[in-house]
């Protein structure tokens, strides 16, 4: 009987990634109790013009314009009945807005890996594909989640989005693994003491293959562990514990208020 019921809003447009969106829903279907349900969520169509949002995400301003979708999940979310939104990114975007805006709780993928590796290893590595534009704002987040003095290296894994894609529709999976496995290393040469693939597709086809250590350093699974933690947070409000609501970060405004300046900017706001 399905007693939680989770939104997972993605970065990614999943109506261009067929695979990543069935993978998406029987991973977490996998990893989740059975009184959990995690509903897969994409952006707009037409958000980007090609699978990969890389480029439109690389830029501290054109991040931000992708911030609304997800405020709008939220807002969306909560009104929907949903018991919490996992925001599925490792750059969290919109992360703050979202919790000031809703009393389900929001969980970001980057923060749930993020803390669920600094109680398995003293040192954080990422491994990602591009990983260079976002490493300051990757270190300002882990900074802000008080984890900043533990993320340690971070480097690009020989594969590509479209390999990674390529592997979650039935092809070669394993030069993936390969690939992620031989950066782990390099990463446990400078340091890490604990691996997180930064980028979903990434973290889903190595939790996939079953790729949860790389020599005896442990590897995350960011999808499971923002599922789960969404899912614990869920639970902890139906027992009457809701998130701060005093200063700017936390503080939550009359609903009015929301509608009345989204409507400025020509924004819906779900009622």
């Amino acid at each position: 009987m399905t007693d939680l019921r989770l939104w997972h809003q993605s970065l990614t447009d999943l109506g261009l990634l067929d695979a990543y969106q069935r993978g998406l829903t029987e991973h977490l279907t996998d990893v989740v109790t059975d009184d959990v349900v995690v509903d897969v969520h994409g952006m707009s169509s037409g958000t980007y013009t090609t699978p990969y949002p890389g480029s439109r995400i690389h830029q501290v301003y054109l991040q931000s314009l992708h911030k609304e979708q997800f405020v709008s999940a939220a807002l969306t979310a909560e009104s929907a009945g949903y018991d919490g939104m996992i925001i599925a990114t490792i750059p969290d975007l919109a992360l703050e807005e979202c919790r000031s805006l809703v009393d389900i709780p929001v969980v970001g993928f980057g923060e749930a890996s993020f803390k669920v590796a600094s109680m398995l290893g003293g040192v954080i590595g990422v491994v990602s594909f591009d990983i260079e534009p976002l490493e300051p704002q990757l270190r300002r987040n882990a900074e802000r989640y008080g984890v900043g003095s533990l993320l340690g290296p971070m480097t690009d894994a020989k594969a590509s989005f479209d390999d990674v894609v390529d592997g979650l529709a039935g092809g070669d999976a394993g030069k993936v693994v390969r690939a992620v496995t031989e950066a782990g290393r390099e990463l446990i040469a400078r340091g890490a003491q604990v691996i997180v693939p930064g980028p979903g597709p990434m973290n889903l086809l190595v939790a996939r293959q079953r790729l949860t250590r790389i020599d005896d350093v442990p590897v995350i699974d960011s999808l499971r562990a923002s599922a789960e933690m969404c899912a614990m947070l869920a639970r902890m409000r139906r027992a009457g514990v809701y998130p701060s609501r005093r200063g700017f970060y936390w503080a939550k405004p009359e609903r009015a208020q929301v509608a009345a300046a989204r409507e400025v900017y020509g924004l819906a706001t779900p009622r």
